[in-house]
């Protein structure tokens, strides 16, 4: 991913933050989605810093499969 770079109102430049977005939807795939992550963050090596995580996570009644939990992480990180 590139990172762009803008020019602030106040004048100085400012870099626009990368950000990976995970998401999961079923009861059975929640317990993979921490090894994916940690696949995708060694991916980029010691080059990259996180510096901010977010979690959200709902459920639904579906109607062939029950109660279903959804989960997105999202990922902030400098390269």
């Amino acid at each position: 991913m590139r990172i762009n770079r803008a020019r602030a109102s106040n004048g100085r430049r400012e870099s626009k933050m990368p950000v990976k977005i995970f998401c999961v939807e079923g009861n059975e795939l929640i317990g993979g989605l921490e090894s994916e992550i940690n696949k995708w963050q060694k991916s980029l090596g010691s080059k990259a810093s996180v510096t901010h995580t977010s979690t959200a996570m709902t459920e639904h009644n579906d109607e062939a499969k029950g109660w279903q939990t959804r989960l997105a992480v999202t990922i902030w990180y400098e390269l």
